[in-house]
């Protein structure tokens, strides 16, 4: 996935990653292992706090030059309010950019079935 995903420009890198989980909690750990980048770790602990509840429609900001397009279908997320422990993340460093030190904003969501097509550039669709 990482080289279909830099293929079509996307800045994926490889990654060794482990997740944990438990009755509603899930650990994670991700360390960047990609050659000639700047290294990357994220190690979380996150678990639901509310009840399900579904997203509304909302808008992506598109880049008309960089945009793909790929159809999936999938019921709506079962989403529920989240926890999450940070004990480290430097995953913006590489970037420039400090994360503010502030609780972060989280939703919980178990992994739906998904049917999935080709993805293809946004100007084939036209």
């Amino acid at each position: 996935m990482v080289r279909a995903a830099r293929w079509l420009g996307l800045s994926y890198y490889d990654t060794r990653m482990t997740v944990e989980t438990g009755s509603d909690v899930i650990e994670y750990l991700s360390v960047r292992t990609h050659k000639n980048t700047a290294p990357a770790e994220l190690i979380a602990t996150y678990s639901p706090t509310t009840q399900v509840y579904h997203a509304t429609s909302d808008t992506l900001d598109l880049e008309p030059h960089r945009t793909v397009y790929g159809e999936i279908h999938h019921l709506p997320w079962p989403l529920q309010r989240a926890d999450v422990e940070l004990r480290k993340n430097t995953m913006t460093r590489a970037l420039g950019l400090d994360l503010p030190q502030t609780k972060p904003i989280c939703d919980f969501a178990r992994y739906p079935e998904v049917v999935a097509w080709p993805i293809l550039p946004i100007e084939r669709m036209q």
